[in-house]
């Protein structure tokens, strides 16, 4: 499911040092695992804390 939701494939490499990547795959975890999609936007701001 998060590879389909963030349109990496599931075997693709990803850059998750880059804050953008890092954030779509995050936000498709937690949907995945919380079942709530949560704003990109607070994604990021959690990415800038961390």
């Amino acid at each position: 499911m998060v590879s389909r939701w963030t349109g990496y494939g599931k075997h693709q490499v990803v850059d998750v040092d880059n804050d953008d990547t890092a954030a779509v795959i995050i936000q498709a975890m937690a949907r995945m695992e919380v079942g709530h999609r949560y704003p990109i936007s607070d994604v990021i701001k959690g990415i800038k804390l961390a």
